[in-house]
């Protein structure tokens, strides 16, 4: 092989594996060969840190990724590729956000490790087959990231591709079940050889659960209507039988729900929910993402970037003040005796549930109320009290207290045009009336110098809640009647630790109805792992996307002004209609690839 030159990306973790200024800071004329890469430990563990370093970035919500404001749960006011993904104007001439190429660089990237760690002389033979295998972890999750994104795709084995950044290869897509079982098997191999807990300076890295947990991902999504559609329902891919079966499948549902508990079982049960030692739910919710390496976090980046907090917090703090959630969003609380007060919108009104005791929800008027994390009381729209403790863990709201350190401490949020941290002929306001609260240490931000400082937090790829539901999810669909009970139990230790009833106390019908059951899990979907990236993929492959995604947005009136604040900026507005159309449900594949390989097929574009 020919003299090749590598950059390294180095892995955003507790720990590195190990310093890489050295490595990084090589001339070109240094560039290491085959024969002598794989003879030091060094750099041998920094072509690993390579491997890992094509794991995205998912806290850069807005630049990196679009899984947030290309959803319902979210707007961003910045000018990026997703608003071209929302009003519908993208195609494969201008693909936005394609990580064909860097899934497959990290792929090729990958399996060339694979075949050369072991020739490493300064690695025993147990370190060498655990790296192989981390290595053969991370190209597994990189293919889930490729089905995820783009459905079926080139399974390449153990083909090393060329290095020279493209991936130019004559085949056409496998079909979908292929796809499946051999990522399913590699990460069955993974579980088989990766330790169940790495060493302290290795935290974060690649472990057995991890692999069981991407596996339950996995399968969960191939045992979903956009790839398992069900009797009676027209298939999106009816056109692509060579590579999309019809033919529903319910033993899908089985292995899917087999591989969820494989996981909450995984070593005698090691994940438990994160609870705070007096069990409150507030310090329990906070502490899922402020205290690292927690025993809720399965596969998580531990991170001081503060990327995140600072576009969610308000300007008025010197933040960006752009990440936005929606009304929509606000509105798929329940109360905090756990019934959901909206049943959805007909004509921009929204359908308030009033077959049960919603606890005087309201949509007029204002009254004191104390933040129960915060603890300072403020006049608060009757809209936002009583709602369950998730709802005050991940919303900012207008005349909310933003109770950060030092400078003003109990700065009163304004979102309305003119306020403090509304709309002055700039991008860095909330275009809802809303900000994103989650994953921000509120009580650690400050004013320093212009700049903010932030909390350290936790962001996590994969946790033990979201195995939970999806072991219920699968369970309901594949035996409602003999499971519901074992349903229950699982959805109830998600609700009890967020501080709310158990479901069939909330929705009795839950015990007589398979639908209400459903719905009332993906509800639960939708408020415990909200902003987590994982609803843009859940609505698609629910195949819904097309009455979540596309039509209204809603926030607050944010361009009332202050004069008028009291009556118009307290209402419901569409915000946005978007576009959301068939074809959106995976993204096309960019025109430079189908010219560079004529036997991709681009589905449905």
């Amino acid at each position: 092989m020919k003299n090749i030159k590598y950059f390294i990306v180095i892995l955003i973790l507790s720990m590195s594996v190990s310093s890489c200024d050295e490595y990084l800071n090589r001339q070109e004329d240094q560039a290491l060969s085959e024969a002598t890469l794989f003879k030091k430990r060094y750099t041998t563990e920094q072509y690993l840190a390579n491997v890992y370093g094509f794991i995205p970035t998912e806290w850069n919500a807005s630049d990196q990724q679009p899984w947030l404001p290309a959803s319902d749960e979210a707007d961003f006011s910045f000018s990026r590729g997703y608003n071209n993904m929302n009003n519908g104007t993208w195609n494969p001439a201008n693909v936005v956000y394609s990580f064909w190429d860097k899934y497959y660089q990290g792929i090729r990237e990958a399996t060339y490790f694979m075949t050369k760690v072991e020739t490493c002389p300064e690695l025993d033979k147990d370190e060498a087959l655990i790296y192989k295998a981390e290595a053969r972890f991370l190209r597994a999750f990189y293919y889930f990231g490729l089905l995820r994104q783009y459905g079926p795709v080139l399974m390449l084995g153990e083909d090393v591709v060329p290095i020279d950044g493209s991936v130019d290869l004559n085949r056409s897509r496998t079909p979908w079940v292929e796809c499946v079982k051999w990522v399913s098997d590699e990460l069955d191999i993974c579980a088989a050889a990766l330790p169940a807990v790495q060493p302290l300076q290795r935290t974060g890295l690649a472990t057995s659960g991890m692999a069981k947990a991407l596996k339950s991902r996995l399968l969960l999504y191939s045992a979903s209507q956009l790839y398992n559609p069900k009797p009676g329902t027209t298939p999106i891919y009816k056109n692509y039988p060579a590579i999309f079966s019809t033919q529903y499948d319910a033993q899908k549902w089985k292995a899917a729900a087999d591989a969820a508990k494989a996981v909450i079982d995984h070593e005698g049960g090691m994940y438990k929910l994160y609870a705070s030692a007096d069990n409150d739910p507030y310090k329990s919710l906070l502490g899922i993402y402020q205290i690292r390496w927690n025993s809720e976090l399965i596969f998580a980046r531990s991170t001081d970037d503060s990327w995140f907090q600072k576009h969610a917090a308000p300007r008025g703090v010197t933040g960006y003040g752009g990440y936005a959630a929606t009304q929509n969003q606000v509105d798929a609380y329940a109360m905090e005796n756990g019934v959901y007060p909206i049943n959805g919108y007909v004509d921009g009104n929204a359908l308030i549930e009033n077959q049960k005791d919603i606890l005087s929800y309201a949509e007029t008027g204002h009254s004191s109320f104390t933040h129960p994390i915060d603890k300072v009381a403020a006049s608060t729209y009757l809209m936002y009290q009583k709602r369950e403790p998730r709802f005050y863990i991940n919303v900012v709201w207008n005349g909310m207290v933003y109770k950060q350190l030092n400078v003003n401490p109990n700065h009163v949020v304004q979102f309305y045009k003119g306020g403090s941290s509304g709309n002055i002929g700039t991008f860095d306001y909330s275009t809802t009336g809303y900000l994103i609260r989650k994953f921000s240490d509120v009580g650690n931000i400050s004013p320093q110098n212009g700049t903010l400082r932030t909390g350290a937090t936790t962001w996590p790829i994969i946790r033990l809640a979201e195995i939970y539901l999806n072991y219920a999810e699968a369970l309901c669909e594949y035996d409602y009647a003999a499971n519901k009970y074992e349903i229950l139990t699982y959805m109830n230790k998600i609700r009890k630790r967020a501080g709310i009833p158990d479901l069939e106390v909330a929705y009795p019908e839950v015990l007589t109805s398979k639908d209400v059951m459903l719905d009332m899990i993906r509800r639960e979907r939708r408020v415990e792992l909200c902003f987590e990236t994982l609803r843009y993929f859940d609505t698609r492959r629910w195949q819904i996307a097309e009455q979540t995604d596309g039509g209204n947005i809603y926030g607050m009136n944010v361009e009332a002004t202050k004069e008028t604040e009291a009556t118009e900026y307290w209402k419901r507005r569409v915000l946005e209609k978007r576009v959301f159309l068939p074809k959106h449900y995976l993204f096309p594949i960019t025109q430079s690839e189908i010219d560079r390989n004529k036997k991709i097929e681009q589905l449905l574009w």
